[in-house]
């Protein structure tokens, strides 16, 4: 079995406000970060591709321009579907991804299906900072939607909703899956189809957003988002995928602690002083 895990480091040049912290520490600690998943595919006998500027990433970046910073993370499923041409098993994981087991991706889950971690982004889940105020009456629910951002797991949950009405499909829950590890095979990463569908997915979300189903106020948070879009094909396919333990793909937000438990890290944080051995 051909098997593959690969990252991605793009700089981009346009980098601002929020983004500008995690971009000097993901340069700080690139070097660092390749290491530790070469190393963990080197202790399974998988293959590891870092991907960078080069014309594929050109090409793609212009036919998808107008979205700016979030055209990186819908590369990432075009290159999940690219390598799935040539490999039997694919594993991605994002640069601030850091593996803490030598156990074997691939061996350990069912690659049928699309493996990968989905939060249930409900609000209890996802507005607890505000829940109290919520509860109070002291703020509405929109209140606390507009102290959130576009990129907030309930308001992309909304947004995978939203386009599922568009199309007729109700769905029921606030289940959104988190690209930064995503794996499966040729026939589950086939069946997502996500680069064939993509454009369509842009109008699909452009239609939703003049829609406005949940009130301008929310809508005005809606993205192209790799995210939104890998779930909303599960939903509306009916792919076959499953969700990953949290020991498989915890999230390092600010200030959790993390123990040797855990097998991937996603330091969404960006602090990675505290999980890689610096000196």
């Amino acid at each position: 079995m051909k098997n593959i895990i690969f990252s991605i480091f793009i700089d981009l040049e346009d980098n601002s406000g929020v983004h500008v912290y995690k971009a000097n520490q993901l340069k700080k600690y690139q070097n660092l970060l390749i290491k530790v998943k070469q190393n963990y595919a080197n202790s399974i006998g998988a293959e590891f591709k870092l991907f960078k500027n080069d014309n594929d990433w050109s090409v793609f970046k212009q036919k998808y321009k107008d979205y700016e910073y979030d055209v990186v993370n819908l590369y990432k499923i075009y290159l999940l579907e690219q390598l799935s041409n040539d490999y039997d098993n694919v594993l991605y994981m994002d640069l601030d991804v850091i593996p803490n087991t030598n156990e074997n991706f691939f061996t350990t889950f069912n690659l049928n299906k699309i493996c990968v971690r989905s939060i249930n982004a409900t609000t209890k889940v996802l507005l607890v900072n505000h829940q109290k105020a919520l509860e109070s009456y002291r703020k509405s629910y929109v209140d606390i939607i507009k102290l959130l951002d576009k990129y907030n797991e309930h308001v992309k949950a909304l947004c995978k909703k939203a386009m599922l009405i568009n199309q007729n499909i109700v769905s029921k829950n606030f289940e959104l899956v988190n690209t930064g590890i995503i794996g499966g095979n040729k026939k589950s990463i086939g069946n997502l189809k996500f680069t064939q569908r993509l454009d369509d997915m842009l109008q699909v979300l452009k239609d939703t957003k003049e829609e406005q189903f949940y009130g301008e106020e929310i809508t005005k948070f809606f993205f192209a988002n790799n995210e939104v879009f890998v779930h909303y094909l599960l939903d509306k396919y009916n792919i076959d995928w499953y969700n990953l333990p949290k020991s498989w793909h915890t999230i390092h937000y600010e200030n959790e602690r993390i123990t040797n438990n855990y097998k991937m890290i996603h330091v969404i944080s960006k602090k990675f002083e505290r999980f890689l051995n610096v000196e």
